[in-house]
């Protein structure tokens, strides 16, 4: 699955527009690989009925911005978690099936990234608990 990610990228990277993003672009090719898969193994009987949407979607273009730099700037379990689960929507089941850790270990991740994220944007925003 990373080799066809990788390939995918290759083969499309005249599409991508902003160099300096190549690390989310190619993020998302292999998430969008990994759904594929598991659309494929019929892991999508059980998907969740209540998805989040996408967390930028009633954000401005600026917070959207700091968002993804903020995003961005996770560790790569950390991020690669927080895009499955709070922009592709995946369950924490199907993240855990993907990642190949336990489903304790993905909670973690999760709650850890938005301590994170709490942090990184504090600075930028007036955030209160």
């Amino acid at each position: 699955m990373f080799f066809a990610s990788l390939l995918k990228g290759y083969q499309n990277i005249r599409r991508l527009k902003k160099p300096q993003l190549f690390r989310t672009w190619i993020t998302s090719i292999l998430i969008n690989t990994a759904k594929s898969e598991l659309k494929k193994k019929d892991f999508h009987d059980n998907i969740e009925d209540k998805k989040l949407s996408a967390p930028e979607s009633s954000l401005s273009a600026e917070e959207r911005l700091d968002l993804n730099d903020a995003v961005d700037k996770l560790q790569d379990k950390y991020r690669t978690a927080v895009i499955l689960k709070y922009f592709s929507g995946f369950s924490i089941r199907e993240i855990a099936c993907i990642m190949k850790a336990p489903e304790g270990t993905i909670k973690a991740y999760l709650s850890r990234a938005r301590g994170e994220l709490k942090k990184m944007l504090k600075e930028d925003y007036f955030y209160e608990d």
